[in-house]
């Protein structure tokens, strides 16, 4: 039983730590766009290169949790099958960012802020669902929201590392 409580802790304890670098990368991107970036351009590349990339691992994630969906049975299958489709659409809806350069920044932005918040939000509901019943929750599904829950952080800190990255070496004008 003690095993069930700390890995629900390390769950949550991932979860806030995914929330706080969403939050993290947030402020500073909304700080970075507020400058007078010399070739926006860049940000808005690394801005899609990091959407791209988070949309194909959602896409990872999705055909994980149906496959967990399929060997479970009645309202946490139903769970499962919500939460996969929630991340499907996000997914979907990353991947269909318009490329062109009119794309700004800014837009950007807010889509991928979007996706991993609505990413966090359907894996929260997942940690909820498994920790009453840890014990009869199989050691894949947990897996899976555990590492769902260390992708978000990653994403997060691999944005704002790309991005500081590109507005420190722009050259002054």
């Amino acid at each position: 039983r003690s095993t069930d409580t700390s890995f629900i802790d390390q769950l949550q304890a991932a979860a806030a730590t995914a929330q706080e670098a969403i939050s993290n990368v947030t402020s500073r991107v909304s700080e970075t766009l507020g400058l007078n970036i010399p070739a926006p351009e860049t940000v808005a590349s690394n801005l899609k290169t990091q959407t791209q990339t988070f949309a194909t691992s959602v896409t990872e994630f999705v055909s994980r949790l149906q496959t967990e969906a399929s060997s479970q049975q009645g309202e946490f299958s139903s769970l499962l099958q919500s939460v996969a489709s929630k991340w499907n659409e996000t997914a979907a809806n990353l991947q269909n960012q318009n490329p062109e350069a009119t794309k700004t920044a800014q837009e950007l932005k807010t889509s991928l802020n979007s996706g991993i918040q609505i990413f966090y939000e359907e894996t929260q509901k997942l940690v909820n669902a498994i920790s009453p019943q840890a014990q009869q929750t199989s050691n894949n599904l947990q897996e899976i929201a555990r590492t769902a829950l260390d992708k978000v952080q990653a994403t997060a800190n691999e944005f704002g590392t790309s991005l500081q990255a590109a507005t420190q070496n722009q050259p002054a004008h």
